[in-house]
C-alpha cells in the first residue's frame, strides 16, 4: 500500500520538467505515488506530462492559480500518510525519500528537509547562485523551522491542518513551515539531496528576487519574530538593503556615507571567503542585484500589506 505522495506544482517549466520526472520515476521507494498539478502552463510543460500521464506513470491534474492554489487543492485530496514535495526545476536522488522517511522514527518530528545541491554541469550566474545556497544549507542545524519546498516531506494529518497561504504567490512555503513547526520539529537530513537547476539569467533572477523580497514583506509581518532572520536568510542578509539605501541617498551628500558602503562590502566579503564562488565577479554582481532587488521590493511590499488589510477589514 502506498504511504507517500511526492507532490509537484509547475507552470511553465519546459526545459526542467522531463529531468525532474524522469528523477523521480527512477527514485527507489516503492511505495509512492506521483502527483503533478500544472498552474496552467502554455510553453507546452503541460503536453509534455500528458505523455507521463497516459503511459500510466503519473497523476497529472491542471489547476487554474498560483502555487498554494494548487498546493491546497491536492492536500485536501491526499491520503496517504506523507507528502514529499520538490519543485519542477528540480531531480531528486534515488533513495531521497527513503532519507526523508527514517526522520520520522524519532519522537516529535512532523517533518522533514533534505540538502538541496547545483547540477554540475550549471555555468555563471546559475552556478554561483547554487554555490552560495549550498553553503547555507551545510550550516543548517539538526532541527529547523522551515525548509523551501523543493525538497520537503511532512504527515499528511499536520500540512492539512496548516495548508497554504493562497495571499501569498511568493515565500509561501516560509510562511507554511512557520505555521507547520508549531505543531512539531522539522528534522534536517543532509542525505535526502535534489538539484536545483537556478535561474539563468540577471533578469529573471532579478525579477524573482523583487517578487520574493515583496512578499517576505507579508510573512514578517505574521512572524514578527523571525524577521531578525533564521538558518536560511541570515540577519545580515536582512541588513543589506538598508546599508545599500543608505549610501545611494546619502554618498550624493556626505562622504560619511561611505560607512554603510564599506559596511555592505564587508558583508559580501565575509560572505565570498565562507562561500567560496568559482566566480568572484559573477558573486559580486549577484550580490549586488540581490540587495538592489530587495531595496525596491520592501515598499512594493508595504503596499501589498496595506492592500491586503484594505481587502480584510472591508
Amino acid at each position: 500500500m502506498r504511504d507517500v505522495t511526492v507532490l509537484v506544482t509547475v507552470k511553465n517549466a519546459r526545459n526542467t520538467i522531463k529531468k525532474c520526472v524522469d528523477s523521480l520515476l527512477r527514485e527507489g521507494y516503492k511505495k509512492k505515488e506521483i502527483w503533478i498539478v500544472d498552474g496552467g502552463s502554455d510553453d507546452g510543460t503541460y503536453e509534455i506530462l500528458k505523455e507521463y500521464e497516459k503511459a500510466g506513470k503519473i497523476k497529472l491534474f491542471r489547476v487554474e492559480g498560483s502555487a498554494p492554489v494548487s498546493l491546497n487543492w491536492a492536500l485536501k485530496r491526499i491520503r496517504t500518510k506523507y507528502v514529499a514535495m520538490t519543485d519542477a526545476d528540480c531531480v531528486v536522488e534515488k533513495n531521497w525519500i527513503s532519507e526523508l522517511k527514517k526522520a520520522f522514527d524519532e519522537e516529535g518530528v512532523i517533518a522533514a528537509a533534505g540538502y538541496c545541491g547545483t547540477p554540475k554541469e550549471l555555468k555563471g550566474l546559475s552556478k554561483v547562485i547554487g554555490e552560495e545556497l549550498e553553503w547555507r544549507f551545510k550550516n543548517f542545524p539538526k532541527y529547523i523551522s522551515r525548509a523551501p519546498t523543493m525538497n520537503l516531506m511532512f504527515l499528511t494529518k499536520f500540512g492539512k491542518k496548516v495548508m497554504f497561504d493562497e495571499e501569498l504567490d511568493r515565500a509561501f512555503e516560509t510562511d507554511f513551515g512557520y505555521r507547520l513547526t508549531k505543531y512539531g520539529k522539522m528534522k534536517y537530513v543532509p542525505e535526502a539531496k535534489v538539484y536545483h537547476y537556478h535561474r539563468a539569467t540577471w533578469t529573471s533572477f532579478f525579477k524573482q528576487q523583487i517578487g520574493y523580497g515583496a512578499y517576505a514583506v507579508l510573512v514578517y509581518c505574521k512572524h514578527k519574530e523571525k524577521a531578525r532572520g533564521d538558518h536560511i536568510s541570515r540577519g545580515g542578509m536582512i541588513s543589506e538593503p538598508f546599508l545599500l539605501l543608505f549610501s545611494l541617498v546619502g554618498l550624493p551628500v556626505d562622504h560619511v556615507f561611505l560607512l554603510p558602503l564599506l559596511a555592505l562590502h564587508l558583508l559580501y566579503l565575509k560572505r565570498y571567503v565562507k562561500v567560496k564562488p568559482s566566480s568572484p565577479a559573477h558573486f559580486l554582481l549577484f550580490s549586488y542585484l540581490r540587495s538592489l532587488a530587495w531595496l525596491i521590493a520592501l515598499p512594493l511590499g508595504v503596499l501589498k500589506l496595506i492592500r491586503s488589510r484594505i481587502v480584510k477589514n472591508a
